[in-house]
């Protein structure tokens, strides 16, 4: 898939950009990334400000994110990256385009960051029809990041906490409530 630039969102790459100045940990994505900031009663003590920088932004695929990490002058300072993102490709690309642009944005990182250690977590459960879309994209990353990547890239399974739909709300079927926030939060520090 190619990078795709969105216009509309260019204010908020500007903010990220002018930031990660100093910062050790970077953490990439679409809104659920960035909504752990806002609504995960524990982001704050885990992923302190002065160190850590929430580079998500609500509506990100995983086209726009190549993009944005292609353009991105990512420091020497930043020694850790996380990526959580594919949720918002669910309905418009194969499990197949989405896994294979995964592994592209893993590689521009890998290559702008080649000490940095890399963290990926799997798309979140979905109940509904898109699972079984869900499940094929995170078992396809899974066996390639241990093919292509065998150092400094890690997968992480999510917690099985998070396999408990009381956990989302019930109008989207990708969006944590609080507590699942705050469960998804926990488990970007086990990484």
């Amino acid at each position: 898939m190619e990078p795709r630039k969105r216009s509309g969102k260019a204010n908020e790459i500007k903010v990220i950009s002018e930031n990660l100045t100093g910062k050790a940990t970077l953490l990439i994505g679409d809104s659920i990334t960035k909504n752990m900031e806002r609504f995960s009663s524990s982001y704050p003590r885990f992923f302190p400000a002065s160190t850590v920088l929430n580079a998500g932004i609500a509506g990100d695929t995983v086209e726009a994110i190549l993009y944005r990490v292609d353009v991105m002058n990512i420091p020497s300072s930043v020694s850790h990256l996380s990526l959580l993102c594919g949720t918002n490709n669910l309905c418009s690309h194969s499990p197949a385009t989405i896994s294979s642009t995964l592994t592209e944005i893993l590689f521009l990182l890998r290559r702008k960051c080649p000490t940095a250690y890399i963290h990926l977590f799997p798309i979140l459960p979905r109940f509904d029809h898109l699972q079984t879309h869900v499940a094929a994209i995170n078992s396809c990353i899974f066996f390639q990041l241990r093919e292509l990547f065998p150092e400094f890239v890690f997968f992480h399974e999510l917690p099985s906490s998070l396999f408990n739909q009381n956990l989302y709300r019930p109008d989207r079927t990708k969006a944590l409530q609080q507590e699942g926030m705050t469960f998804l939060s926990g488990g970007f520090t086990t990484a």
